[in-house]
């Protein structure tokens, strides 16, 4: 994949940012890092932390921080849509996620809130949830991230990781 660029995705980190960080500094370089929600930190640390284009989004429990609660990301030749989940009834399927991508014309959707990985697609539209870098509720609960590879092309290259 010529010209490669990489976008970290991370959700669910609530407060407790060690593994966040220590996933920060291990995957560079990137181009990008989107948290899907659950942040409940500063803004300005991810400033910090990061040095290039990031993107959070809010989760059920960001009280008192100013983020938006969804986000059009362009990587790419693609446009994903940001949102943390909790809005969505994830739990009875992704079909209300799939409206969402629809109607803001995404082919990816980046999710959080569930802790757990999932990567699937369905009608069109690949949907990724990073799990939680904190708190995992997948069976031998890792704590786990995904890594994207991507050029110009419609080529993306999904990695999942674990802490």
């Amino acid at each position: 994949m010529p010209q490669s660029k990489k976008l970290v995705l991370v959700s669910d980190s609530h407060g407790q940012n060690h593994n966040l960080w220590r996933i920060l500094e291990k995957e560079k370089p990137y181009d990008m890092v989107v948290h899907c929600g659950d942040y409940e930190y500063s803004e300005s640390a991810m400033q910090t932390k990061t040095g290039c284009e990031y993107h959070i989004v809010a989760g059920n429990n960001d009280y008192g921080l100013s983020l938006p609660s969804r986000a059009i990301v362009r990587f790419g030749s693609h446009k994903a849509l940001v949102v943390h989940g909790h809005r969505h009834s994830l739990y009875a399927g992704l079909q209300n996620l799939c409206y969402a991508a629809k109607e803001a014309e995404a082919d990816y959707v980046f999710f959080g809130h569930l802790h757990r990985p999932v990567q699937e697609t369905y009608e069109g539209i690949t949907f990724l949830n990073p799990g939680s870098v904190t708190y995992p509720r997948q069976e031998g609960r890792q704590a786990t991230y995904m890594t994207l590879t991507y050029g110009n092309g419609p080529e993306v290259s999904v990695t999942l990781h674990t802490i």
